[in-house]
């Protein structure tokens, strides 16, 4: 009997199950069990000691496993091993192989990496076989692993660890889709470079970049700029979450961010940045998704709660056709009046405007306002610069002249949209009333009469007699010497003060730059906070410090701030928050950092935390210590391989240059392709364009015929052509065209467009508002 039958006889004994009780663990058993598979295992074939024929090479007993695989090598499956392996010793039946590394691939393969830049580091050291079986595999490709991503992950491992949001080839196990295996002209052995890589799959992208009117300049750095190609953990693959990323180049707008008094929500929450702006290319300024009013009423066309409990009343009135908007809103612009990031101002005002309805009237509560009127509108008894007057007696001056009791502009006039040129109220909502206020114009002047006093009117021409009773007062006073510029640009602040100890404080300082820090009530939190400015600035660089108590300070607080603040720094008293004002300054602490000619180099909150990262540095550059960051250079990327991927990257630059109104350089990359490329339709399409750009109208359109038919031809041909028409005064014609080769452009918002603007200049006005709706929708796609 040989082996393997005892064995069998021993597995299927009756003496079995005491056996199997004679272990009294189950990892007992488990060496049983393996010790009894060894023994059932086929006897290994006795070695042939002569030379035998290569049919003989693989069968049960020898060489099983090399036919066992679900893609056999062809020398393999043929039997013919003696290809690759010549015997070398008949008696002792060893082989060697006849050729050495990858001669023994390549002598059937052929194979040349000449002429490419990269080469995968195994091909280049001739390791076919590190990645390939010779003898078969689970793929065509007869790869060691079971898959392509098994294969590169042996390596390359880190190039998916550890990441939860992984690119849709990777996640498929499809590196190849990418990365040719062997050799490549580009880097990082890639079909392409950068983003023309990425389009090959992403061809929605690509017409959206070529019509947008306004492209994200982080495209010119390629899509690596924001995304991981791999993965990461982060949704779409962005190398960072979405506020995070885009403050790496948005810097000024990261510093608002930070330092906002008052913060935006859906800057910071959601879907951040991309709330509002598209992060590619779009038609809108600053890459904003539509219009500011028309994006701003997305959320704001119903009332919402702020953090604070407060309510932010609902602005859709600025969608209502009939109604008059005011400033900026006639063009759909909200940024006139409103910071869009954050700012230091309620309601995300540029300026300061007060909120109060009765309060002592002072143009600095209202720097908003008077940033586009003129402050007399409300200041000069007598004037001739609104004609809400009697006479020359200025009207508006009267509402706010009533000490304690000025009213605010919003008495009167709505903010966003109004019945009247004047935006004058048809109601008041006044506690739980709401008072009306019957304004009624005429032509030199006009009445109201509200639920606040009796009928009264005005004209400008001939003075309705006034009534002489009633409460008057002077113009208040401000800190003229401390003047303020727009906040969103350089501010430039000059103050001449005395301070706490009656010494003269000139603020620039021309010699050295100036710290302003406005401290809070807290005296113990504003001391320990001076304590810790103190500890921060250098001790080689000199710095005026001037530190102003605002607000309600009481006699032992000042006592405390004053024995905190060092005998070379100046402390300056602010009890009705004058200078604060004046500053725009509406959260305390802050510090404000100034060169030695007066211009704000930084508003900083100041938090230990702030302060201890960001206040040296500042000074550092207000001082002229530090120099900016060079701009970093532009990258270009090689030429594309392919014929077809290198015409369609030179027409995106002739496209991008026509679109930067440089039609005589996009001629110029056009005279320097091949011929067959000069002469394809988008190029010749592109030419064209140019061409009409710069006035040639007549030859562009030679340049089209060249082309062939004007029928059942690309929707791009069809509106380059109409342009040409149209640029030539020959209406009619592009009219015939276009209605022609409408299904052409059916899905085209610039050929919508272009036929809107014929119907117009037919006065057919009907079918241009039609055509300009689709256009509409289209762009919104």
């Amino acid at each position: 009997m040989n082996r393997n039958a005892s064995v069998r006889t021993i597995v299927n004994s009756p003496a079995r199950q005491s056996l199997w009780s004679g272990y009294a663990s189950r990892a007992a058993c488990i060496v049983l069990m393996l010790w009894l598979t060894t023994l059932c295992s086929a006897a290994p074939a006795t070695r042939p000691a002569t030379s035998i024929p290569v049919e003989g090479c693989v069968t049960d007993a020898c060489h099983s496993r090399l036919k066992a695989f679900t893609v056999v090598h062809g020398p393999v499956a043929s039997n013919t091993c003696d290809a690759c392996h010549d015997l070398s010793d008949p008696v002792a039946h060893t082989f060697k192989v006849n050729r050495d590394k990858a001669d023994l691939c390549t002598y059937c393969h052929g194979f040349s990496t000449a002429g490419m830049p990269v080469v995968h580091k195994p091909v280049a050291e001739g390791q076919c076989l590190g990645c390939h079986d010779p003898h078969g595999g689970e793929t065509r490709a007869i790869i060691r692993e079971a898959s392509p991503a098994e294969l590169c992950n042996r390596c390359h491992e880190s190039m998916t660890k550890g990441r939860s949001v992984l690119h849709g080839p990777v996640a498929a196990g499809a590196c190849d889709s990418c990365h040719p295996p062997h050799a490549s002209r580009f880097p990082k052995l890639l079909d392409a470079a950068g983003t023309d890589l990425c389009l090959t799959c992403h061809k929605e992208l690509e017409p959206r970049l070529a019509r947008a009117k306004v492209k994200h300049q982080a495209m010119k750095d390629g899509c690596e700029k924001c995304h991981d190609v791999h993965g990461s953990n982060v949704a779409l693959s962005l190398l960072k979450p979405v506020d995070q990323l885009c403050i790496e180049c948005h810097k000024p707008i990261a510093e608002k961010i930070s330092h906002a008094v008052v913060p935006h929500s859906p800057v910071t929450q959601g879907r951040a940045c991309i709330t509002c702006h598209t992060p590619h290319a779009g038609d809108f300024a600053k890459l904003t998704i539509d219009s500011p009013a028309v994006l701003c009423l997305k959320c704001h066309d119903k009332s919402t709660k702020a953090k604070d409990g407060r309510e932010i009343a609902a602005v859709k009135q600025i969608a209502d056709p009939k109604l008059i908007k005011h400033g900026e809103l006639k063009d759909g612009q909200c940024g006139g009046c409103h910071t869009s990031h954050g700012g230091p101002n309620q309601a995300l005002l540029q300026k300061p405007y007060s909120n109060g309805f009765y309060q002592k009237f002072d143009p600095a509560n209202f720097e908003l306002c008077f940033s586009c009127h003129d402050a007399k509108l409300a200041t000069d008894q007598e004037t001739t610069v609104t004609g809400f007057r009697n006479g020359s007696r200025n009207l508006h001056r009267v509402h706010a002249s009533e000490g304690n009791r000025d009213k605010n502009c919003r008495a009167c006039h709505v903010i966003h949209a109004g019945p009247n040129s004047r935006l004058v109220r048809d109601t008041l909502h006044y506690g739980t009333w709401d008072m009306p206020v019957r304004f009624i114009k005429s032509e030199t002047g006009g009445s109201c009469f509200p639920g606040c006093h009796r009928e009264l009117a005005y004209d400008r021409t001939t003075p309705v007699p006034v009534p002489t009773t009633g409460p008057t007062t002077g113009p208040t006073t401000r800190i003229e010497s401390l003047a303020r510029a727009e906040f969103e640009d350089a501010q430039f602040v000059t103050w001449n003060i005395t301070d706490d100890r009656g010494r003269a404080v000139h603020i620039p300082d021309p010699a050295r730059p100036s710290l302003v820090v406005f401290v809070q009530e807290n005296s113990t939190e504003a001391a320990a906070m001076l304590k810790e400015i103190g500890q921060i600035i250098p001790a080689d660089l000199s710095v005026q410090v001037t530190v102003v108590a605002s607000g309600a300070f009481e006699g032992p607080a000042i006592a405390t701030l004053k024995s905190a603040t060092p005998d070379s720094w100046s402390l300056v008293i602010d009890p009705r928050n004058d200078a604060a004002d004046t500053l725009g300054v509406r959260g305390r602490p802050l510090v404000l950092v100034l060169r030695t000619d007066g211009s704000q180099v930084v508003r900083l909150s100041a938090r230990p935390s702030v302060l201890t990262m960001k206040l040296r540095p500042y000074l550092e550059l207000a001082a002229g210590r530090l120099a900016p960051l060079p701009p970093v250079p532009p990258t270009t990327h090689p030429a594309v391989e392919d014929p077809a991927k290198q015409l369609a990257r030179n027409l995106r630059v002739v496209h991008r240059l026509i679109d930067e109104q440089k039609p005589q350089e996009a001629l110029n990359v056009l005279e320097q392709l091949d011929r067959a490329d000069r002469t394809a339709p988008p190029a010749r399409c592109a030419e064209a364009k140019a061409l009409i750009r710069i006035k040639r109208s007549a030859e562009a359109l030679r340049v089209l015929d060249s082309i062939g038919k004007v029928r059942n031809t690309s929707p791009e041909e069809v509106i380059v052509r109409a342009e040409a028409w149209m640029s030539l005064n020959e209406w009619r014609q592009a009219r015939l065209l276009l209605e022609q080769n409408v299904k052409q452009i059916e899905n085209s918002a610039q050929g919508r467009q272009l036929l809107g603007q014929v119907y117009a200049h037919d006065q057919d006005w009907q079918q241009a508002a039609e055509q300009y709706r689709k256009a509409g929708e289209l762009l919104k796609q």
